[in-house]
């Protein structure tokens, strides 16, 4: 299973120089199942549901209809979840280069931070580091952003994204 859409050679085993690819992938989403297809020409790309994603939103389906929650409108919104990802450690294995998308995940979260106001005024924004990433990666966007910032990451993920009022990343 392909759960991403990068590096998926690296993702098999090379032995001797050979590239052992099962005879079967399955995959997640459209766009995976398209990366795989131009990649992995001889093998049949299944794509299946998201299991992981799919459980995710029947909690949030479960304790929204409990709590009788609603979507807001983005004008009234007071708390922000980023949510990291290391792009930089699959640019340099795919590209040789950290910053071959023009980006890492430090200047992405810059510029998300440093136009934070296009979206409106926030009283809060917490940086959930992806669970790869040391909880302190991000420490240095606390002195960045003048506005409240915690790192989170120490509670379920569905539990920040229930305490946000928007979820970008």
């Amino acid at each position: 299973v392909l759960d991403h859409w990068v590096n998926y050679r690296d993702r098999f085993k090379i032995e001797n120089g050979d590239l052992f690819i099962p005879d079967e992938i399955w995959v997640c989403d459209s766009f995976a199942r398209k990366i795989a297809g131009e990649i992995f020409e001889t093998r049949k790309i299944k794509q299946i549901p998201n299991f992981y994603i799919q459980k995710i939103r029947e909690q949030i389906d479960l304790i929204s209809a409990s709590l009788n929650m609603e979507f807001k409108d983005i004008r009234q919104l007071k708390s922000v979840l980023y949510v990291c990802e290391p792009i930089k450690v699959h640019a340099k294995l795919q590209w040789g280069d950290e910053n071959a998308h023009g980006y890492t995940e430090e200047s992405a979260l810059k510029f998300f931070l440093d136009n934070i106001q296009i979206l409106g005024q926030y009283d809060r924004v917490v940086i959930r580091p992806h669970p790869s990433e040391p909880p302190t990666k991000y420490s240095w966007a606390l002195d960045y952003y003048e506005g409240s910032i915690v790192i989170g990451g120490e509670k379920p993920l569905i539990q920040e994204i229930l305490s946000a009022d928007c979820v970008v990343g």
